[in-house]
């Protein structure tokens, strides 16, 4: 407590360190101090690991940007997710979001379920589940009758969880509709 300017100070100065000169090992350990304590001001930092040719170090920036705090890790995160190509990459794009019931996270998922690969429609239809959003349950429902037998039971997996959600909320009238 009381130690804020230190913090910060420590969180750029541990990012400074971040260049691809460092050592794979030693910029995963960085990135893994910064999950813990790093904040906004480090997210323009791991943001431009998440496209580090090592697999270690940008899922270690990705982890880090899971568990920032700030609103500007949510956007670096779904800056990388519609940038994303790779299928194993966007799934863990949508699991780092699904923390994130903001509106802007909540709008990339509902696109996410529309994804023709079953694996990122997966993801997706679970992320809105689990944020338990009302906006998503058109989308979940449409999602049951798409894809594999393993990707519509999925869907109707999270379409029963939001109703969980929603209940929680106290959205008893929503919950019963679903």
């Amino acid at each position: 407590p009381g130690a804020e300017a230190e913090r910060v100070a420590l969180c750029k100065a541990i990012a400074a360190k971040l260049s691809p000169e460092t050592p794979v090992e030693a910029r995963t350990f960085l990135l893994r101090l910064l999950a813990n304590v790093g904040q906004h001001e480090v997210v323009s930092a791991l943001a431009a690991q998440l496209s580090d040719k090592e697999p270690l170090v940008r899922e270690s920036a990705r982890c880090a940007l899971q568990h920032n705090p700030s609103p500007h890790a949510a956007a670096a995160l779904r800056t990388a997710l519609a940038g994303a190509q790779d299928t194993a990459w966007r799934v863990a794009m949508i699991n780092a979001l699904v923390g994130r019931p903001d509106s802007p996270t909540v709008q990339i998922l509902l696109k996410a379920v529309a994804d023709p690969n079953d694996e990122v429609r997966t993801a997706a239809v679970a992320a809105l589940a689990r944020l338990g959003d009302p906006a998503a349950a058109a989308a979940l429902a449409a999602a049951r009758a798409k894809g594999s037998p393993r990707a519509r039971a999925a869907a109707t997996s999270s379409y029963l969880l939001l109703a969980d959600r929603l209940c929680d909320r106290g959205d008893k009238a929503a919950a019963l509709n679903i």
